[in-house]
């Protein structure tokens, strides 16, 4: 999905009204109060808009969000959330990780090792 596309979903209006009201409506940089826009202080590769922490996302007024993508380069960094290996576990080995989960993590790390 692209980014513009994000934006107009209910997920990210929810997160942004979250951070609004966590700014009190008002700009962290110059405190206006008029055409508020939430920014992301760093982006993370392959995450949608919304799925940030709230320590990523600040309450800009326009003028001051046009002014700091123009003067800084926003950085860009790896999701440590997603892994490499995109592995599929079956019903059973779900059902054994939640019943005895030091047994499968024992399992898991010696799979690794081989």
């Amino acid at each position: 999905m692209k980014y513009s596309e994000q934006l107009l979903t209910d997920k990210w209006k929810n997160k942004r009204l979250i951070i609004l009201k966590r700014d009190n409506y008002c700009c962290k940089k110059c405190n206006s109060k008029n055409n508020l826009q939430v920014h992301h202080k760093k982006y993370i590769n392959g995450r949608m808009c919304w799925d940030y922490p709230n320590s990523f996302l600040i309450t800009l007024c326009k003028i001051c969000h046009d002014k700091l993508h123009k003067e800084t380069k926003i950085e860009v960094i790896k999701d440590k959330k997603t892994k490499t290996k995109d592995k599929k576990i079956t019903k059973k080995q779900k059902r054994y990780k939640k019943l005895y989960p030091n047994m499968y993590n024992f399992y898991e790390s010696v799979k690794k090792d081989k």
